[in-house]
């Protein structure tokens, strides 16, 4: 277990947009779904051009302007190896992601009436794709809801808070689920722990994701 106080201390330390390491992805692991999308196929072409691997940071896809190569990069940045089928389920859902980042571009800030409606009409109609993908999107995109900003939510991140003790993180543990109808409040949680901590949701994101991973 990690106490409170030194989530305070490694959130004023560590920066994920300069401290975590790029993520590699390999070419190898994506010829399955390019044999069966040839928007995938395409957009590998242009991503690896001859190299079998690249490395991709995070302000690689923050960066990134180009509507197809962004949605490929948040996906090859959260699944590098297309786990658990989401890299099917990606390009299997294309033209809704398309549609959806259009949407969230013209509405970067939700109210959460808002947030629940979107995820009526986008997230509940692509199946293979979960919180874990859809926070990704909305973190690179720079999405709000309700002013609180949008953080990845997985479970590497969930197993790092429950490895935290002290009675702060206590509202936080309540919310840090795998629900999308509890994300406006785990993102709520986040930024008052973040305010109380004098850090920001980003950096806590990144240290409860360290955590995690012990």
């Amino acid at each position: 277990m990690i106490t409170i106080e030194k989530v305070a201390t490694l959130a004023k330390l560590l920066d994920p947009r300069k401290d975590q390491c790029p993520i590699v992805v390999k070419r190898k692991s994506w010829r399955n779904v390019e044999g069966q999308f040839e928007v995938a196929r395409n957009l590998n072409n242009r991503l690896f051009g001859t190299e079998e691997q690249i490395l991709i940071d995070r302000n690689s896809v923050f960066s990134t302007r180009n509507r197809d190569m962004f949605l490929q990069k948040v996906l090859f940045w959260g699944f590098p190896t297309g786990m658990h089928g989401v890299g099917r389920s990606a390009f299997d859902n294309w033209d809704n992601l398309v549609a959806l980042r259009l949407y969230l571009k013209r509405h970067p800030d939700l109210t959460v009436a808002e947030y629940r409606q979107m995820v009526s009409d986008y997230f509940s109609n692509m199946r293979g794709l979960s919180l874990a993908f859809f926070s990704k999107l909305l973190y690179f995109m720079n999405v709000t809801i309700d002013g609180a900003p949008a953080v990845i939510n997985d479970d590497l991140l969930r197993k790092g808070i429950s490895k935290v003790t002290g009675p702060e993180i206590l509202p936080l543990k309540d919310v840090a689920k795998y629900r999308y109808m509890l994300y406006p409040d785990f993102l709520r949680e986040m930024q008052l722990l973040a305010q109380n901590l004098d850090s920001t949701p980003e950096r806590l994101e990144y240290v409860f994701w360290l955590i995690g991973k012990k």
